[in-house]
């Protein structure tokens, strides 16, 4: 695997995970729902742990949708432009979704360290250590930058195809 591929191979781990944690995030919601109206016996922990697994697809697959080009975009103002003009509004697109994970990847970093420092936890009964949850951010953010990055080489690699013939 050439190192150009990581951001790739990431974001497909990224996603297959995501894809498994939607799952299990059905089985919760189906369970609380027959626990709650047929049992009359509520669960303590499915809207918590929901809320943390929907928190996980979110940012994991984030990497992998931007690489399938699925993000919503401004298809109007993309068929307008032609030739140099398209990809200097690619590069344009594609620096902003950098730049937007970098911070995030730092701040999300900065929130992480700082829920591990004071040991934050949840003020439910789970009392699940916040770092966990809170560094979902980081590592989504990390691999939409790196695929992000990946788009933007690929964009490179055309306009010097084109620039060579």
């Amino acid at each position: 695997m050439k190192l150009s591929q990581l951001p790739v191979v990431l974001g497909r781990i990224a996603i297959i995970i995501a894809e498994v944690l939607l799952i299990i995030l059905t089985v919760i919601t189906v369970y609380s729902v027959v626990a709650r109206y047929l049992f009359s016996a509520p669960s303590l922990y499915a809207v918590e742990v929901s809320a943390y697994l929907l928190v996980a697809i979110t940012w994991l697959s984030a990497g992998w949708v931007h690489h399938e080009r699925r993000h919503v975009n401004v298809e109007f103002a993309e068929a307008k432009f032609r030739g140099q003009w398209k990809r200097l509004a690619h590069w344009i697109s594609q620096a902003s979704v950098l730049l937007f994970s970098v911070v995030l990847v730092w701040a999300g970093t900065n929130i992480v360290q700082t829920a591990l420092e004071k040991g934050y936890k949840s003020s439910s009964l789970l009392r699940t250590p916040l770092w966990i949850p809170y560094s979902l951010l980081p590592i989504g953010a990390a691999i939409l930058a790196l695929i992000a990055l990946t788009r933007f080489r690929s964009t490179a690699a055309k306009t010097t195809q084109k620039g060579d013939e």
